[in-house]
């Protein structure tokens, strides 16, 4: 079995797109406030791409590293981590020499 870890492709402009997940007791209004103002005060720093309220309450934003640092200790915020693609599949092996 072969597992590949893809990082998020750099922007050009030193972005990357990052997983933000939220605190388990936040509601549903909270998250869409933090949502929104982190919309409205990013400016270019950060776009919000999609939101998650299913398994998690987060989101993914592509963000400057700057803008990231500064989200990471708000205390709405469990963790942020850099968004990834795993791809797992199989690899044809030979088959074993046989043994005398």
């Amino acid at each position: 079995m072969l597992a590949t870890d893809f990082p998020s492709a750099p922007q050009g402009d030193d972005t990357a797109t990052y997983i933000v997940r939220l605190r388990d007791n936040v509601t549903q209004y909270e998250m869409s406030s933090f949502i929104r103002d982190v919309k409205g005060q990013a400016g270019t720093a950060a776009i919000v791409n999609c939101t998650f309220t299913g398994v998690f309450k987060g989101f993914t934003a592509r963000m400057k590293p700057a803008y990231m640092q500064s989200l990471k200790d708000h205390n709405i915020i469990r963790y942020i981590e850099p968004n990834r693609v795993f791809r797992v599949g199989f690899v044809d092996a030979p088959p074993p020499e046989p043994q005398n």
